[in-house]
């Protein structure tokens, strides 16, 4: 059961991927750094990561006015019989990681 749920997660990273890589503008690089998905596949988060920082809040407001049309890509790109309830967050903990190696090169 674990493993079909990490194929799911799977699916949806590289989906989501590609989606947002078709409607982010090209002046700043969208990274899906991870996808979730809850016990019941009703509820999945994306996790991106947006370069340069001062794109992070407009990139986040365009996908929340695409989550729909996020959704439509997916049914037309996967074979999933539901695709789940679809949200997309910052990961923080990779903002906290560069900074943690920020501050160990300078030890």
């Amino acid at each position: 059961m674990a493993r079909r749920k990490e194929q799911v997660a799977e699916l949806l990273k590289k989906e989501a991927a590609a989606y947002l890589n078709d409607i982010s503008p090209t002046n700043c690089l969208v990274t899906v750094t991870n996808a979730t998905i809850s016990s019941d596949y009703q509820h999945a988060t994306i996790y991106i990561t947006v370069f340069p920082d001062e794109h992070t809040e407009n990139i986040l407001t365009l996908t929340e006015k695409n989550i729909y049309g996020l959704k439509e890509y997916m049914k037309s790109h996967t074979q999933l019989s539901r695709i789940p309830w679809l949200t997309v967050e910052l990961d923080r903990g990779e903002k906290h990681r560069q900074r943690i190696d920020e501050l160990s090169r300078d030890l």
